[in-house]
């Protein structure tokens, strides 16, 4: 951190950080269920495309929620311009188009798209405040959609975040008239000129009308120090710790308090202000659809919307590996619901990211054992040989986790107060967030670029509050941050280990799934299971679409003609009536046969390598035309009732897939049928073993040689793709990068190649087809490479201003250099 944290004077009597007392009112529909979250995907990404297969495998996405996007031109950084158009308008477009925008509150992103946005655009002339500098996270933005669509750079500075849970006023501090807010607002005026006197005057004609206001008596504390009158001062304090002031942190580093800071006196009322509770607007379920008040009180008539968002997996620089990923993700999904015996720990030491937020741990320990959850406040970075961490909040540069003999628990927030955790590109320093989800965090955090330690730019310690008491990890997060611009958040959202999950029946469905008649369904609350958790309503989701709300004890009807023949999904979500608004989901899969249609989906393997293909067999008697699906996007068509088709498993991405066949038929009306899920498995490409006998006589470098022969080493770090052109090589010269390198362990590798070269890439002698990339878009493969020094070969010809990128990596990816990349000696 190179600026001191900024301070904030209050800003009203009653208003504390524009805060009122009022109650928050949730409205029906509040839901944390899949059929609520959106998943958005780079296409032209194997890696995207494998997260997300894993994710929609656990958490059950609809195939309607699923948004691909190609043709980004990068996968780490776009401007807010290219956000706009590319990303976050195309996937609201798409999600409107399919009737589902209205039931999203989560826009979640997989790996491989763009996370750090230059908003500098939106700027124009106008200069933000130093410490906003317009650089954000694509899920700060996302959040802020509304904002962002409209240009408006108020989401960069101040708070604009309305879903932040802030701390409350004293108790029983009311607002002021607004006659009396205008006379406060000219005491701060006269203080931010430093005219104490006058100030002090006005600020006694308020006290004299409202002698019970702690925040006045505090600030004439302030005034009567810088007049040196010390006694008075400490008097005023006495007055506001009497009327409830808790807020030793403002009162320890305010400039108008400094000249007390020698007088005897003022610690013990600093420690008497540090025995108040610190209350807390209550922690509140999320729904997109509600408007967000300056008070942080949602209605439905004005105010702010948002979207809760994270990205899933960052895999590239400083990243994780897939099968990093896929754990996490797993334990989160297990987590849900358990209720972790374990502890928050709030490390506390003398770097000064650390003192940025730990008057907040007591008070976040003690807002947790109100709610039989653990908290502990210990010396140090991390905590040492502790095994039950569900919770971790910290302050420093750098850490390395395996040193500090701890476990993680699944479900698990750990993030850390610094410059760079966010920064994720392979030459940023720090250790990253990634380093929380290797070792098991279902989420972590940190700022996309220098934040200049603003609290208001990371999660308070209170984001532990707001998850053990029930909510998901997105909403604890959002609730935590006043300001997340800048926060890039990566895991699952939907993870909510503390949270009372409704249980219940739903009967009258058909035991063999068959939907031939009117149906009448009537879900039912287990009382037996639920315990306190009464059910508000129920809403009724086919496949992924929001049919119907219903309150309980009253029936859902269908009529089976009004939907397609052939597989369907009918999932009942139930909703706690609780301030969180909690849910409970019961998925069951149905077949409608109105018009005797029927579609069959067969293929000749359930798994196959990345390398390999796929035969699927379509089936659907009369139909005019079938199309193979995977998840919504359309894979391959065959006209008439039948055929075959090949395709390349490489489409797909690893992991679990999902696909599915709809036939369409000539008639208008119900002129389609849908085949059940088609559920397979891409297993990663078959390992390319290392050439034997191992090369001998390299030396470090990366070998260039340009026709006719001449060669260059480089030694540095190949990050910029202009690195070719600094050459000044002749154009249209055909040349060959040649690099050995070694590998430890049988692993799965990514390789990323961008170049205007006509760039083809080798390794051990076998061509890499699918890293043949044009000039703006990367070309992206898996390989397995097993134990063993492997040969490296790109070649190409040299274009006008050439430009050529390449990075490989297991965990994260990293650019060719000379130190981990040899060549042979002449």
């Amino acid at each position: 951190m190179c600026s001191p944290t900024v301070q904030q004077f209050p800003t009203g009597p009653g208003t504390r950080l524009c805060c009122l007392i009022l109650t928050v009112v949730l409205f029906a529909q509040c839901a944390k269920a899949t059929e609520n979250l959106a998943l958005v995907v780079n296409g032209d990404s194997w890696m995207s495309r494998s997260v997300a297969n894993h994710y929609i495998s656990l958490r059950q996405i609809p195939a309607g929620q699923v948004v691909q996007l190609t043709g980004l031109p990068d996968l780490e950084r776009i401007d807010v311009a290219q956000f706009r158009r590319q990303i976050l308008r195309p996937v609201l477009a798409t999600l409107r188009q399919r009737q589902r925008l209205a039931q999203i509150d989560y826009l979640v992103y997989s790996s491989d798209l763009p996370y750090i946005i230059d908003a500098t655009h939106d700027l124009g002339a106008r200069k933000p405040p130093e410490a906003f500098i317009p650089i954000a996270s694509v899920n700060g933005l996302t959040f802020l959609y509304q904002q962002v669509l409209r240009a408006d750079v108020g989401y960069l500075t101040g708070s604009p975040n309305r879903y932040f849970r802030r701390l409350l006023p004293p108790v029983g501090e009311g607002p002021l008239p607004d006659h009396e807010r205008k006379q406060w607002e000219s005491a701060l005026e006269l203080i931010n000129h430093r005219q104490w006197q006058r100030a002090l005057i006005q600020i006694v004609q308020l006290i004299d009308r409202h002698p019970q206001n702690a925040t006045l008596h505090f600030t004439r504390a302030g005034c009567q120090a810088q007049l040196d009158q010390f006694q008075l001062a400490l008097g005023s304090l006495d007055k506001a710790i009497d009327f409830g002031w808790y807020d030793n942190r403002i009162a320890a580093s305010h400039h108008a308090l400094r000249p007390l800071h020698k007088v005897q006196g003022f610690q013990s009322r600093l420690r008497r202000m540090a025995q108040h509770p610190w209350p807390m607007q209550d922690s509140s379920g999320f729904r997109a659809a509600n408007n967000w008040d300056e008070a942080g009180v949602a209605s439905q008539r004005t105010g702010h919307r948002y979207l809760l968002s994270t990205v899933l997996a960052t895999t590239s620089g400083r990243g994780n590996s897939l099968q990093e990923v896929v754990n996490y993700l797993q334990r989160s999904r297990n987590a849900d619901g358990s209720f972790p015996m374990g502890t928050v720990y709030f490390p506390a030491n003398s770097d000064p990211r650390s003192k940025v937020r730990e008057n907040l741990y007591r008070p976040a320990v003690e807002a947790l054992q109100t709610h039989q959850a653990r908290g502990q406040v210990l010396p140090g970075v991390l905590p040492q040989n502790r095994r039950d961490i569900i919770g971790l909040s910290t302050g420093t540069a750098y850490f390395k986790w395996r040193q500090s003999g701890s476990a993680i628990l699944a479900g698990a927030i750990c993030e850390h107060f610094t410059s760079s955790g966010g920064i994720l590109l392979e030459a940023a320093h720090q250790t990253p967030l990634t380093e929380f989800l290797r070792w098991g965090a279902a989420g972590s955090s940190g700022a996309v670029h220098e934040p200049y330690a603003i609290a208001d730019k990371f999660p308070s310690p209170f984001v532990h509050v707001h998850y053990t008491r029930g909510c998901t990890l997105g909403e604890a997060y959002y609730q935590s941050v006043a300001n997340p611009y800048q926060l890039l958040i990566v895991g699952d959202p939907l993870c909510r280990p503390w949270a009372q999950i409704p249980q219940f029946e739903l009967n009258g469905l058909p035991a063999d799934g068959q939907l031939q008649n009117q149906q009448e369904w009537w879900p039912a609350s287990n009382p037996t299971t639920n315990g306190q958790t009464a059910i508000r309503d129920f809403t009724l989701y086919i496949d992924g679409y929001r049919r119907a709300v219903h309150p309980p004890g009253e029936p859902f009807r269908l009529d089976p003609e009004s939907l397609a023949d052939g597989y369907h999904q009918v999932t009942v979500v139930a909703t706690a009536d609780n301030q969180l608004a909690s849910t409970g989901r019961r998925s069951y899969p149905v077949t409608v046969r109105s018009r005797g249609r029927q579609v069959e989906l067969r293929c000749n393997r359930r798994s196959v390598r990345f390398d390999e293909q796929f035969q699927f067999e379509l089936r659907a008697m009369g139909a005019r035309s079938i199309s193979l699906f995977h998840d919504f996007q359309r894979l391959e068509t065959v006209n008439g009732a039948e055929g075959v088709v090949t395709l390349a498993a490489q489409r797909l991405g690893l992991g679990p897939v999902r696909l599915w066949a709809v036939a369409r038929y000539d008639d208008n009306q119900s002129g389609r049928a849908l085949s059940p899920p088609l559920l397979l498995t891409v297993r990663p490409p078959q390992a390319i073993p290392a050439p034997t006998p191992a090369p001998t006589g390299t030396e470090p470098g990366i070998l260039l040689t340009v026709d006719p022969g001449r060669r260059h080493v480089v030694t540095y770090p190949l990050r910029h793709a202009n690195w070719i052109d600094s050459l000044n090589l002749p154009e249209g010269a055909r040349f060959t990068v040649e690099a050995y390198f070694d590998v430890t362990r049988q692993s799965l590798f990514q390789l990323q190649l961008q170049s205007n070269c006509q760039a083809r890439l080798f390794l051990n002698h076998q061509v890499q087809p699918a890293l043949e990339s044009p000039s703006q878009i990367w070309g992206l493969a898996p390989v397995v490479l097993a134990p063993g020094t492997h040969r490296l070969v790109i070649t190409g010809r040299v274009a006008n201003r050439p430009r050529l990128r390449f990075r490989m990596g297991s965990a994260g990816t990293r650019s060719l250099d000379g130190k981990r990349f040899r060549h042979l000696r002449p």
